[in-house]
């Protein structure tokens, strides 16, 4: 992606503990943050690009600001969105509607990128997941602080498990490779 930390450090100066709910990073933080966290299931997922509530309308109201204020930064900052050769019409109402669904989809985009998924708010941490239409809801799962951290120390020991057959792996691959350069240095030694 273009580097868009202008319009997230604009977001970051207009939101109420927006140090708090973005951060510039080069990588998504969604992915970072809930990556290795089981996601919501399928039925969550239509759900939520039904437009169904989530169950918690602060986090949710917070969600829908955060995607607003992108929306807003994107268009001042002029970002140039192309329309999709099966968007492009002669009928100008058409191509303003899809111009702003992309509009749209890009600050969903943004929000994967730089929104910091985890909020901590009445007692509870909330997970955030974006829709997957543009017109859906947040996905928001609620835990006590001692459920979301024995969740992470899980996910954290799957990812570790994870690093270690990858390492044993990367050995195994290194032993492969060594034997194939001798191999070939022994073979052309005798060919000369």
């Amino acid at each position: 992606m273009t580097d868009y930390s202008s319009i997230i450090f604009s977001i970051i100066g207009k939101l109420p503990r927006g140090n708090d709910r973005f951060s510039v990073s080069e990588y998504p933080l969604s992915y970072a943050c809930l990556g290795h966290i089981e996601g919501p299931h399928l039925g969550e997922r239509l759900t939520s690009d039904y437009g169904v509530a989530s169950g918690d309308k602060g986090i949710e109201k917070e969600f829908f600001e955060e995607i607003e204020l992108l929306e807003n930064a994107i268009s001042e900052a002029a970002v140039n969105i192309d329309l999709a050769n099966w968007q492009k019409s002669k009928i100008k109402s058409m191509n303003k509607l899809y111009k702003g669904m992309n509009q749209r989809a890009l600050a969903i985009q943004l929000w994967n990128c730089y929104a910091i998924p985890w909020r901590y708010k009445n007692g509870l941490i909330h997970l955030i997941w974006s829709p997957t239409d543009i017109y859906g809801t947040p996905i928001i799962h609620s835990l006590s602080v001692s459920d979301f951290l024995v969740m992470y120390a899980k996910a954290e020991e799957n990812r570790m498990h994870e690093l270690n057959i990858l390492l044993k792996k990367r050995k195994i691959w290194y032993g492969v490779a060594l034997g194939v350069i001798i191999s070939l240095s022994v073979l052309i030694w005798l060919n000369l």
